[in-house]
C-alpha cells in the first residue's frame, strides 16, 4: 500500500497494514442489509453481507463524551500503561478488546465505561487477512509503501 501516512494509517488495506503504522484496533462486527454490527451498535455500511472487520485507531477514541457528533461502545476497563507521550488504556468490550489513547483516567480497572468515535473513523478491511489485536509503532516518515519497495 503507498501513499500519504495519515492515508494510509487511517485507511488501510490490510490487518498486517493497520498493525504496521500504528495503535490500530481491529473489530469484529457483521454487516447484514447495509448495517454494521458492532456489539450493540448498529451503523449504516456499504459493504457486502457477511463477517466483518474494522479498524480503528486508538488516538480516534475518547473514554469522554465529546463535543462532537459521536457513537459509544459500552465495556470494561482494564489496565493503563505509558506508550511514548499516550496513556494507553485497554477497554473490554462486545466487538472485541480495544486500546484508548487517553489522558488522565480517573476511572479504575473492572469500572464501566464508555469508548466514543465518530463513525467515520471506522474503516473495513479483508475479513480474510490475519489479524492481531492491536499494536503500537511509532509512525514512519512520508510518503510510506507497505509491502513494496520503498
Amino acid at each position: 500500500q503507498h501513499g500519504p501516512v495519515e492515508e494510509v494509517r487511517s485507511r488501510p488495506a490490510t490487518g498486517g497494514v493497520a498493525a504496521l503504522l500504528g495503535s490500530a484496533n481491529l473489530l469484529q462486527g457483521d454487516v447484514q442489509g447495509g448495517c454494521l454490527r458492532l456489539g450493540p451498535l448498529r451503523l449504516p455500511v456499504d459493504h457486502r453481507d457477511g463477517p466483518a472487520v474494522v479498524t480503528l485507531m486508538s488516538d480516534r477514541m475518547s473514554l469522554d463524551r465529546p463535543a462532537w457528533q459521536a457513537v459509544c461502545l459500552p465495556g470494561v476497563m482494564g489496565a493503563a500503561v505509558m506508550r511514548g507521550p499516550y496513556r494507553m488504556v485497554r477497554v473490554d468490550t462486545a466487538a472485541g478488546p480495544v486500546e484508548v489513547a487517553a489522558g488522565n483516567v480517573d476511572r479504575s480497572p473492572g469500572s464501566a465505561v464508555e469508548v466514543w468515535f465518530d463513525p467515520v473513523d471506522l474503516w473495513p478491511i479483508p475479513h480474510h487477512a490475519t489479524l492481531p489485536t492491536s499494536i503500537s509503532t511509532s509512525t514512519p516518515a512520508s510518503p510510506v509503501t507497505v509491502g513494496g519497495v520503498r
